[in-house]
């Protein structure tokens, strides 16, 4: 009975420790850890950081508030949209536009 007891103390015990030791190193591995940034956020617990990489766009993560910007990233860098349509002739002031309403003059 007694070798029962001192065996399930000494099997408590390890267990716990073996518990520790990777909690501990869990815990010191997730820390500092690169974290990529989303253009939207997922839920109301998010967070964001700006200029991150040098862009001014929000770069929402899942973490603590003011996450080092060192451990954001971006996957690609966000671009602008698309620039406007090249105009190829010179823009004339709207009444200008009128003779397109007299029909045609053949």
């Amino acid at each position: 009975m007694k070798d029962r007891t001192v065996r399930a103390v000494l099997l408590f015990l390890v267990a716990m420790s073996l518990a520790f030791a990777i909690r501990t190193t869990l815990r010191v591995a997730s820390g500092g850890e690169k974290q990529l940034c989303q253009m939207e956020p997922k839920n109301a617990d998010w967070h964001y950081r700006t200029k991150v990489d040098g862009v001014e766009t929000r770069c929402w993560y899942d973490g603590p508030r003011m996450k080092p910007r060192d451990e954001l990233y971006w996957a690609e860098t966000p671009r602008n949209p698309t620039p406007a349509m090249e105009i190829r002739e010179p823009m004339r002031l709207p009444w200008e536009h009128d003779e397109r309403f007299k029909g045609e003059t053949r």
